[in-house]
C-alpha cells in the first residue's frame, strides 16, 4: 500500500481496481466542483456515484489518500488514462470561477513531487494535465470546464522547484488561479456545454440544449412568472380598493337608516 509522505489522512475506498499492469506515467487533476471536500470523500466512499481519486485535496491543504498508488482510481471514466496517473480531486474555495486555493495549489505540487521522484516521472507540462485536456491529448473523454480555476502551470514550476531542494511547505508566492479573461473562458465552456433534453418524466430525449440555452429558457419562464404576480398584485390591488369603497358606502347607507 502506497501513498505520498505528504498525505495527511487515509480513507479508503472500495471504489477502486487494479491497474492492470500498467506503469504510472502522468497526473491528472481534476477540481470537485465543490467546496465541501470532506462531502466529495464521503460519497467517494459510499458508493453514491462510482467515482473515486488516487487524492482528495482540501481547500486548507489537507490531503486525503483515498485510492492506494498502486492501484487504479475511477476517476475520468477512461480505463488506460486512469491506469496509468494518479489521479487527484481537489476542493474548490469558490463556485464563482471554480477557484482553488493556494494551500491546495502547493499540497498538490508537493505530492506530485513526490511522486515523481519515487516512479521517475518527469516533472513536464506534458506528464502533468487536466481533465480538460483529456480529449485533445488522448482523445478519450469529453468537453469540460475541469480543472476550473487551478493553475497547472504554476503546480508544474513550483513541483520543480520542491525537486530541486525549495521548501515543500507553504509556497512563497501565491499561484495566479485565474485572470479574468480566463474566467470568462470558463464561464462560456460551461454555459457552451451539452445538456440533455429531459422529458417530463425524467428520461433523456437523445437530444441536447446547451446550459446557456437551457438557462435562458428557464429565466424567461421565471420572468413571465414574475409578470403574472406582479399583474396578481395589481389586480388584488384594485379589489381591496373596490372593496374598502363598497364597505364605506354600505357604512353611510346603515347611518342614514339609524338615522331614520
Amino acid at each position: 500500500m502506497t501513498h505520498s509522505k505528504y498525505t495527511n489522512q487515509i480513507v479508503q475506498t472500495h471504489q477502486r481496481s487494479s491497474r492492470g499492469g500498467h506503469q504510472i506515467k502522468y497526473f491528472q487533476l481534476h477540481h470537485m466542483a465543490s467546496t465541501d471536500g470532506p462531502g466529495v470523500v464521503r460519497m467517494m466512499t459510499s458508493g453514491a456515484r462510482e467515482v473515486s481519486a488516487n487524492y482528495a485535496v482540501y481547500s486548507d491543504g489537507t490531503a486525503v489518500c483515498v485510492v492506494d498508488e498502486d492501484l487504479r482510481a475511477w476517476t475520468s471514466g477512461t480505463g488506460v488514462q486512469d491506469s496509468e496517473a494518479i489521479t487527484f480531486e481537489i476542493a474548490n474555495d469558490n463556485t464563482a470561477g471554480w477557484s482553488v486555493s493556494p494551500a491546495s495549489h502547493e499540497k498538490v505540487a508537493m505530492i506530485i513531487a513526490d511522486a515523481a521522484k519515487r516512479y521517475g516521472i518527469p516533472i513536464t507540462r506534458d506528464r502533468i494535465y487536466g481533465h480538460n485536456e483529456m480529449t485533445a491529448k488522448f482523445g478519450t473523454s469529453y468537453a469540460t470546464a475541469c480543472p476550473g480555476g487551478l493553475n497547472i502551470d504554476w503546480i508544474v514550476n513550483r513541483a520543480n522547484q520542491i525537486t530541486n531542494g525549495a521548501s515543500a511547505s507553504a509556497a512563497k508566492e501565491t499561484p495566479l488561479v485565474a485572470t479574468p479573461a480566463e474566467i470568462n473562458q470558463i464561464v462560456k465552456a460551461i454555459m457552451d456545454a451539452p445538456q440533455p433534453r429531459m422529458t417530463t418524466d425524467g428520461k433523456s430525449t437523445g437530444k441536447f440544449d446547451n446550459i446557456g440555452g437551457v438557462l435562458r429558457y428557464e429565466y424567461s419562464k421565471y420572468e413571465a412568472l414574475q409578470k403574472q404576480l406582479v399583474d396578481m398584485q395589481k389586480q388584488l390591488a384594485a379589489q381591496k380598493t373596490q372593496t374598502a369603497e363598497v364597505s364605506k358606502k354600505l357604512d353611510q347607507v346603515l347611518t342614514a337608516l339609524t338615522k331614520k
